[in-house]
């Protein structure tokens, strides 16, 4: 069951890297994204509306972590950026233990 889980999460990246500027898939190490596309789950449907924001796109928790970790390893171009992402997870982990 948990792999099943990460192949639909898998599965969820990629869908919504096809919605995004190629200049951000460019950033990610192809070695990333072939993981991902060995390990999805092809058979799980993805749809999603790519003009709203990402908070609303109904992503599992496991996608979204994993859009997080790219943003913040290959997204973010400067320090104060990443501790501004980390602040966002930090928030985000404080509102789901309260």
């Amino acid at each position: 069951m948990e792999n099943v889980k990460y192949s639909n999460a898998y599965a969820e990246v990629l869908h919504y890297l096809k919605g995004i500027d190629n200049s951000y898939i460019e950033k990610i190490p192809k070695k990333l994204i072939a993981f991902f596309e060995e390990n999805a789950n092809y058979s799980y449907k993805c749809d999603f509306n790519y003009e709203l924001p990402l908070n609303e796109l109904h992503l599992s928790e496991v996608a979204l972590g994993l859009i997080g970790m790219i943003s913040l390893n290959y997204w973010c171009n400067s320090e104060e950026e990443k501790n501004k992402l980390k602040e966002v997870f930090y928030q985000n982990d404080m509102k789901q233990v309260n």
